[in-house]
């Protein structure tokens, strides 16, 4: 028997399930963030339709769109990736085949040399002469068994290599199989962003009219940031009355603000969203304008475009300690998570008053939808301490 051919092949098998097994978790978290990439894809086409029923071109319509662009190149790249990952398993697998068929090829060559020994030998004394001719009976025994086992281990080899190439090549008609149906895909989405890009075409339309809008762009963005200077007042001079406070009476977070503070903190990238369903058209930090050239938004949170109607909630348990009202953002909710605030604004109904006790995804209140500019925005803010927090990277993905 070919003990090399045996361990090779076993050399062999081990380094692919690694490399397999890698591969297969990796195909599955693309999986996983094309889904989520596709889910923003319908809400933002959802939102587009809502919006597109006004006359107005609105910057809020132009934001939508080139996050629908974004989402869509990410599913496309998502998609390549998955394609790229199929073809080095089926490149593997079939290395895997070929190998495997030059050990069958070298199995069967010394099983039918055993074979045809056998039938040579069979009927003349050469058979006995080797048993017979060992030291002594023990040793014998051992050279019968010999003859027995290697017969029988050669035929089970045999088997189970064929098998193995049958599985194997069941696999690669697989994985060909997935890969012309992510080809399939792809060439799907390759479609619809032909549409988007088409769409994206009317659009610079609409970037033409805001660009000859400019001064009314500007005058809108020179009135924002002194409502978003407003809101910031508030927050820091709750902020600041809560050290005040705590100082004072040398008040110190009570255990069950303190779990609340620490669960909040150990839930960062998974919790709720304050709407059920939304996309983030403005980014936490200083980003440029998407149409007025060499101006910066310094956003101190995110905002988030979502459907008439929705109800905003709050992103965890707390206490609502502030309800208040700037011009520009509607009614605003302060809620503290034990050393974390959260801010809500662009509410249009309050279900909530200062003092309530609130617990994760319950309402607060409904969002304001602005019909001059055709747009439902939800403003939201985490604060811990007198620090800002990026609400995308606590935000559930």
């Amino acid at each position: 028997m070919n003990k090399t051919i045996i361990v090779n092949t076993i050399i062999l098998i081990l380094l692919f399930i690694p490399c397999i097994q890698v591969q297969a978790q990796t195909q599955k978290e693309l999986e996983q963030q094309k889904q989520q990439a596709q889910k923003q894809i319908k809400l933002t086409s959802k939102l587009l339709d809502e919006t597109k029923q006004g006359r107005k071109k609105s910057y809020n319509n132009l934001l939508l769109i080139n996050q629908q662009i974004e989402s869509r190149n990410e599913v496309i790249q998502h998609l390549c990736d998955e394609i790229e990952i199929l073809d080095g398993r089926i490149e593997n697998n079939e290395n895997m085949i070929q190998m495997l068929e030059t050990d069958l090829k070298n199995l069967k060559e010394n099983y039918a040399a055993l074979v045809r020994y056998a039938y040579k030998t069979k009927n003349s004394t050469h058979r006995l002469l080797f048993i017979f001719s060992a030291d002594d009976f023990n040793q014998a025994y051992k050279r019968l068994a010999y003859l027995k086992e290697i017969a029988k281990y050669r035929r089970k080899q045999a088997t189970a290599i064929v098998k193995t190439k049958q599985d194997i090549v069941e696999q690669v008609e697989r994985l060909n199989a997935t890969r012309e149906e992510k080809t399939e895909l792809l060439a799907e989405i390759e479609t619809e962003e032909e549409k988007l890009k088409r769409e994206k075409e009317e659009q610079n339309v609409m970037l033409s009219d805001l660009k000859n809008r400019q001064s009314e762009l500007q005058e809108k963005l020179n009135a924002h940031k002194k409502k978003a200077a407003q809101l910031q007042d508030e927050i820091e001079k709750l902020i600041a009355a809560e050290a005040k406070r705590n100082a004072g009476s040398g008040y110190t977070l009570t255990p069950e603000e303190k779990l609340i503070s620490t669960e909040f903190g150990n839930n960062k990238g998974r919790l709720p969203w304050p709407v059920v369903s939304g996309v983030i058209t403005s980014k936490f930090g200083k980003h440029a304008h998407s149409v007025i050239k060499n101006v910066y938004i310094n956003n101190n949170g995110v905002d988030i475009a979502t459907t008439k109607g929705s109800s905003i909630r709050s992103i965890f348990d707390g206490e609502v300690r502030k309800v208040f009202k700037v011009p520009g953002y509607q009614n605003a909710v302060i809620i503290r998570h034990g050393s974390y605030l959260t801010t809500y604004t662009h509410l249009e109904s309050l279900y909530v008053s200062e003092g309530d006790k609130v617990s994760s995804k319950q309402s607060i209140g409904t969002v304001y939808h602005n019909t001059d500019e055709d747009e439902t925005i939800v403003h939201f803010e985490i604060w811990y301490g007198q620090k800002k927090l990026d609400p995308e990277q606590w935000l559930a993905k």
